[in-house]
């Protein structure tokens, strides 16, 4: 009794084992009676299997060409994911819907698309930018949008004094460009020693 017992543990522990890691055709039960020799009911009985789900062989047609293509069209375009190889089989006429192409693409086939790494970027050491110990000698320009009340967008274009926090320049218009811009630095009464601008 003991030693049924812990052959049936050991049985329960490979099968679980194979369905979780084999990719071949036999099932795990189906190896289970092969391996350890016991029969089919006790496997199904182990399992809470029932003998008919055991015993089911597909009765589908065979996707042996589909499965060629699939991987045809993987290796010749290995940027194509799943998703792209399904719109290529639907152009060229397959009948199959997104969800088999899936089932063949990962399940069956193993493929899957290699994501790239991001390039690490060679990192820049940051510098505090001096600050300005009198008014006039440097500004500040940014640009601010805003949205009026019928939905038309606008933009402003600031210039403060980071000294002063005085705001001598504030353009606005639809469209701001490089004239545009030029002309608010020409508005302020002296030009400033030095200016900083915000890259975004």
């Amino acid at each position: 009794m003991l030693a049924e017992q812990a052959l049936d543990i050991q049985a329960l522990k490979a099968v679980t084992a194979k369905t979780g890691n084999a990719q071949g055709e036999e099932s795990g039960p189906q190896w289970a009676v092969v391996r350890f020799g016991l029969s089919e009911r006790r496997v199904c009985r182990l399992l809470a299997l029932d003998r008919n789900t055991l015993r089911y062989r597909r009765r589908g047609p065979e996707d042996t060409a589909l499965r060629t293509r699939i991987r045809e069209i993987a290796e010749s375009k290995r940027r194509h994911g799943c998703p792209r190889i399904y719109v290529r089989l639907r152009r060229e006429g397959w009948p199959v819907n997104h969800k088999k192409v899936e089932r063949i693409y990962y399940r069956d086939e193993g493929l899957a698309l290699r994501r790239r790494r991001r390039k690490k970027l060679a990192a820049v050491p940051r510098v505090a930018l001096p600050r300005p110990t009198q008014p006039g000698r440097c500004y500040a320009m940014d640009f601010v949008h805003d949205r009026l009340v019928t939905g038309r967008w606008f933009k402003c274009l600031t210039m403060t004094d980071p000294c002063s926090k005085e705001v001598p320049v504030i353009e606005v218009d639809v469209t701001i460009g490089g004239a545009g811009v030029s002309d608010s630095g020409s508005a302020v009464s002296h030009a400033p020693a030095t200016g900083n601008l915000d890259p975004g």
